[in-house]
């Protein structure tokens, strides 16, 4: 298909449009080279927005670039997150199945009269609500870029292809988010 724009968006006309996975496939499904490529994806995207071209209004290649690359780059940062929560919630199970405390280097601190475990009391809330703020994050891009669909298809932004990428992610972050809220005995069955 060949976009009305494509003479206005030189060399990037077809780097973000439905372009072919440079990812194999090894025997046992897995993917290899995924890594590399986020780095490569990474490097060009901070170069973009060192330069600042994504902002001009007359460089529509540079917002597709910057578009495409964080919902890509959000979408593969999802799966550590929930794979750090469930890690961290398995440990918190473990350590209160013994009897000790959820949190291995809970330190108390004396405040105003009144004692706090820095982790329990302080870095864990700080951490669930950080995971709330991201996950409204990402339902308000998914929300944004629902309503620009006809904008960024004119783009040459693949939307269905954003749209998934943004479900991903939502759906990841939601998943980390209910792992570190879920109360250690609902948990443990």
């Amino acid at each position: 298909v060949i976009h009305p724009l494509s003479s206005f968006l030189g060399p990037w006309k077809t780097s973000f449009v439905r372009r072919p996975s440079r990812v194999q496939r090894r025997a046992d499904g897995s993917e290899e080279g995924s890594f590399e490529e986020l780095i490569q994806e990474t490097q060009g995207l901070w170069n973009v927005i060192r330069e600042g071209d994504f902002l001009d209004p007359t460089k529509i290649s540079e917002r597709r670039i910057v578009v495409m690359s964080t919902a890509r780059l959000t979408e593969l940062c999802g799966f550590p997150f929930v794979g750090m929560a469930a890690l961290q919630k398995s440990s918190m199970m473990s350590r209160v199945a013994d009897g000790l405390s959820p949190f291995a280097n809970d330190e108390p601190v004396a405040m105003g009269g009144k004692v706090f475990q820095v982790m329990g009391d302080v870095v864990w809330p700080s951490l669930q609500v950080s995971m709330l703020v991201l996950a409204a994050i990402s339902l308000t891009l998914l929300l944004s870029d629902e309503m620009q669909r006809v904008q960024l298809s004119v783009m040459g932004i693949d939307v269905e292809e954003l749209r998934r990428r943004r479900l991903a992610t939502l759906a990841l972050i939601t998943a980390a988010l209910a792992i570190m809220i879920a109360p250690l005995q609902f948990a443990a069955f």
